[in-house]
């Protein structure tokens, strides 16, 4: 297992243990429905892409990630100032995200897929319980899409000589 894994899963988890109740009771799990504005991978989807449709989709991703990633880093700066922990895990996997979207283009680049035309998303005015839910869900999506890219390198390396 990388050790980004290791960061995203941790973020998520200090994240939720930093909010309070009730999100540090071990039971809680926010809905995930109540984010339509982050990407998730669907893994039903995921055998009829082709290349390049995969990393059209790890690209989108992984830029709308790196900005919810620094929204929610901004606002747990706001909500939690002393959980130091949590900041310095949403600082690396910030850090680590834009490293993985640089490496995705790249590769797109290697491949000669244009990257698409996209706006970074704005942060909405949402309650404070709002923005943890979303702040947990941020963290969530960043592993998935974590596991999602690593699987879809892994199918380039075979195709790819030069990759």
């Amino acid at each position: 297992m990388p050790p980004e894994f290791f960061y995203f899963f941790s973020s998520s988890f200090v994240q939720l243990q930093c909010q309070g109740d009730p999100f540090n009771q071990s039971d809680f799990r926010p809905s995930p429905s109540s984010q339509p504005d982050l990407p998730r991978p669907l893994p039903e989807m995921w055998h009829s892409l082709t290349d390049n449709e995969r990393l059209l989709d790890n690209f989108t991703a992984h830029f709308l990630l790196s900005h919810h990633l620094r929204h929610t880093q901004e606002e747990q700066k706001e909500l939690n100032p002393n959980a130091t922990v949590l900041h310095a895990l949403l600082e690396t996997s910030l850090n680590r995200t834009c490293h993985l979207l640089a490496n995705i283009r790249a590769v797109m680049d290697n491949m000669g897929v244009a990257p698409p035309d996209l706006d970074a998303p704005l942060p909405g005015n949402v309650t404070i319980f709002e923005q943890k839910v979303k702040g947990y869900w941020v963290c969530e999506g960043s592993r998935d899409w974590l596991e999602r890219t690593e699987r879809d390198f892994a199918s380039l390396v075979d195709k790819l000589p030069n990759f």
